[in-house]
């Protein structure tokens, strides 16, 4: 596994942006969206939202794009499932490829920036509210069906802030929700205000509120310097992953290998226990060359936090392989099919490492 479930840093670090591209045949589905299609989503944005308002029904609509792994997993893994299918049967469901024909609008209307990307709409075609990036069964349905009876929206955190205005807590929540559907200008303003009024860190989310401010200020610059400070005062903090991924990735781009190794190392010393970070160091040491003891170490970590997870598990094979053992590599990429059967990058792997003299 070679991606972070966050993918909207991670555009913005590469500098990607929503493009407009030609579109498929009126009401074919692409190959962004013919597996939501399949899974009962409909490509038809007008005729939903007539039926919706006709019905007064929610609307799910599922923003994704082709290029998205993210997407596809959430299809496999989430969209897929009979638990799913049963718990959104009330809503709607649309799909739309936010890089093609009319979805490039839908994509700037609703400020969405990563991918996936899931907002429940109203029956008026109104955000109740939203979910950017991948979450599992049962997490991801409960959080909808949250949204559906109000409970953790940004207009419920909006009435429950105006109750008790000095509980940052619910501050840094509304902030985040405002930033998320592009309202920039509010979300800064009451970052600041929160870091501002608690300079020591005495609610323990000024850290947090500082950092989505040096965040929000590197897409609008891509200077880093702000997110550097940040982990030096706060080393721990929350949004510390989405940090390194956007530090090693502009790195990267620099060509500073000796950085993004030093980076890399900080990375996994200040998140022992992250299986996404453990991961994402291990894949890259397998890349380069670099540190591959400690790398196999991280992989197997980061398989165990994440209780053999498939992909992970990869990423422990490429290690075991490129060090020489192939046939753990055999062994341990023969668990991920265990995972995920027929595969066909896992069913590649296990014939690339088979092949080894």
């Amino acid at each position: 596994m070679r991606h972070f479930t966050t993918l909207l840093l991670l555009i913005a670090t590469l500098g990607l942006g929503l493009a407009r591209a030609e579109g498929p045949v009126a009401g074919a589905p692409d190959k962004a969206t013919g597996e939501a299609v399949k899974l009962g989503f409909t490509i038809d944005k007008s005729s939903t939202m007539a039926r919706a308002a006709a019905e007064q029904r929610l609307v799910l609509a599922f923003f994704t794009t082709e290029w998205c792994s993210w997407c596809r997993r959430l299809e496999a893994d989430v969209l897929s499932t009979p638990a799913f299918q049963q718990g959104s049967s009330p809503w709607l469901k649309l799909v739309i490829d936010a890089e093609k024909g009319d979805g490039v609008d839908w994509a700037k209307r609703f400020h969405v920036r990563g991918f996936p990307t899931l907002i429940l709409l109203d029956a008026q075609g109104e955000e109740i509210d939203r979910q950017s990036g991948y979450s599992p069964m049962p997490d991801f349905l409960k959080t909808f069906q949250d949204f559906a009876a109000g409970v953790g929206t940004l207009k419920a955190f909006q009435a429950e802030l105006a109750a008790h205005p000095a509980d940052h807590v619910l501050a840094l929540k509304v902030a985040r929700k405002e930033a998320d559907r592009g309202d920039g200008e509010a979300s800064a303003a009451r970052l600041k205000a929160i870091v501002e009024a608690d300079a020591q860190n005495a609610s323990g989310v000024a850290d947090e509120a500082q950092a989505e401010l040096a965040l929000q200020a590197f897409m609008r610059s891509r200077d880093a310097a702000e997110l550097e400070a940040v982990l030096a005062r706060w080393p721990q903090v929350e949004q510390g992953p989405e940090i390194y991924n956007i530090l090693v990735g502009a790195a990267s781009k620099a060509g500073d290998e000796e950085r993004m190794r030093l980076l890399l190392n900080r990375m996994v010393e200040s998140y022992p226990d992250n299986a996404e970070l453990l991961n994402s160091f291990a894949w890259t040491c397998a890349e380069k060359g670099w540190d591959l003891e400690k790398a196999e170490q991280a992989a197997q970590r980061a398989v165990d936090l994440s209780q053999g997870d498939a992909g992970i598990l990869d990423t422990l094979a490429e290690v075991q392989f490129r060090r020489g053992q192939a046939g753990q590599a055999i062994a341990t990429i023969r668990r991920a099919l265990e995972k995920r059967p027929g595969d066909p990058y896992l069913e590649g792997q296990l014939k690339r490492f088979q092949a080894k003299p």
